[in-house]
């Protein structure tokens, strides 16, 4: 009840202080039930985000979940990458980061996420463009994702 009285920053903010906070599924009940309860807010709720409260949103549910059936969350962060991939021009270089992060940590879960693969693919292509903004220390766990090393993928 109390998610439903929050703004979508402040929303987004509290699942993102969850996350870096390290608190993950099981740990904390009352970390649950936010998570649960941001899982079932109704469609059309996350729109009125902004792009950095949804990449903190997608983000925070990545590490959230790490060790953890994701299912309970498939429809959620679909949608959540649907409206996303209508707003990745918006997205700050650290936020295109961010995305392909979450994204790697669910791939690598084997959680096959609608609209997540084509999320990738237009964050990359957008952090391709941002290729200035980007210094060789942000680009370390992306490169060690592909195997890149980090002479090559500076």
């Amino acid at each position: 009840a109390v998610l439903e009285t929050l703004k979508p920053e402040e929303f987004s903010s509290v699942l993102w202080s969850c996350a870096k906070l390290g608190l993950r599924q099981g740990m904390m009940s009352v970390a649950d039930e936010v998570f649960n309860a941001a899982a079932n807010l109704p469609p059309g709720h996350l729109r009125s985000f902004s792009v950095q409260g949804l990449t903190n949103v997608l983000y925070a549910l990545g590490e959230f979940l790490s060790g953890s059936s994701c299912l309970a969350f498939h429809g959620f962060i679909g949608e959540l990458a649907k409206i996303m991939l209508d707003q990745v021009h918006k997205i700050a270089p650290k936020g295109l980061l961010y995305i392909l992060e979450s994204a790697h940590t669910f791939s690598w879960r084997q959680l096959h996420v609608p609209c997540m693969a084509t999320l990738v693919s237009a964050a990359a292509t957008a952090a391709a463009r941002q290729g200035s903004e980007y210094t060789t220390p942000s680009l370390e766990k992306p490169c060690s994702w592909s195997g890149l090393t980090k002479r090559r993928c500076s």
